[in-house]
């Protein structure tokens, strides 16, 4: 009994630190995931103007299917410097409003379902390679999502900040 009451307090802190770190690890995992997709589509479609709008909905559609996408904090989709970091002056940032979020457009202030800055318009993007054209553009995305603590319990109290971002180098749609 006495072993048991040392050991049990132990055990099940033991197993809600596996359960509140899987679950976070989860999300972490997801939005990752849900980043990677988004810049891909982003380097695909260029200059395309429903570029933004296709990858923000792929984001949304793998945060929606394995998480609570009513944590969702931002989306940025912004033209990267050599070293990956936003350009001032170049992000787009969307944060959802209400409704279906595959409602999306580009008309700021209002784009559908989600509330947008436009900083960095698809026409804007340099796709063109060669003779004097300058590089392609580096784009990137990012997300911002809230992860909640389930269980309340020392330490696991209040929610943790997810920011993740990629970046990747448009795919040439012509020669200059």
């Amino acid at each position: 009994m006495v072993e048991m009451a040392i050991l049990m307090p132990l055990l099940i802190l033991l197993i809600i630190g596996v359960f509140e770190f899987g679950a976070a690890f989860k999300d972490f995992l997801t939005t990752s995931n849900a980043v990677r997709d988004g810049t891909r589509i982003l380097s695909a479609r260029g200059n395309d103007p429903e570029a933004d709008c296709v990858a923000l909905l792929a984001a949304v559609d793998a945060l929606a299917m394995a998480t609570n996408f009513d944590h969702l904090v931002s989306v940025e989709i912004f033209k990267a410097d050599d070293s990956g970091d936003p350009i001032p002056g170049s992000v787009n940032t969307y944060t959802y409003n209400s409704g279906d979020p595959a409602d999306c457009s580009d008309e700021a202030p209002n784009c559908g379902a989600w509330n947008c800055t436009i900083q960095y318009p698809p026409a804007d993007r340099q796709v063109l390679v060669g003779g004097t054209q300058p590089p392609l553009d580096l784009v990137g995305m990012r997300i911002v999502y809230t992860h909640d603590w389930m269980t309340g319990f020392p330490p696991f109290n209040g929610s943790i900040s997810i920011d993740e971002r990629t970046i990747s180098r448009l795919e040439p749609a012509g020669f200059g």
